[in-house]
């Protein structure tokens, strides 16, 4: 399966669930021009753990998922 890496015309292969979850989650990071630093910050995780998470070698937590969701609802309320 492939997936979008960072950049325009990067691709990652990903061979399983967690790595898939961590080219979605470093694709949308770099979207938002947020260095893993800053997202780590948001979700109160270190930087380490969101680096494992994007190299698929975590599999992000309920916890991590559900900050993750409210996040992002936070910030689609201040955008309106």
């Amino acid at each position: 399966m492939l997936c979008p890496g960072v950049g325009v015309d990067k691709k990652r292969q990903t061979r399983t669930p967690q790595e898939a979850m961590g080219a979605v989650l470093t694709e949308l990071r770099v979207k938002k021009d947020w260095s893993q630093r800053k997202l780590a910050d948001v979700l109160g995780y270190d930087q380490s753990y969101v680096q494992q998470l994007e190299r698929g070698m975590k599999s992000p937590t309920l916890r991590t998922l559900e900050v993750s969701d409210l996040v992002g609802a936070v910030e689609r309320r201040i955008k309106r």
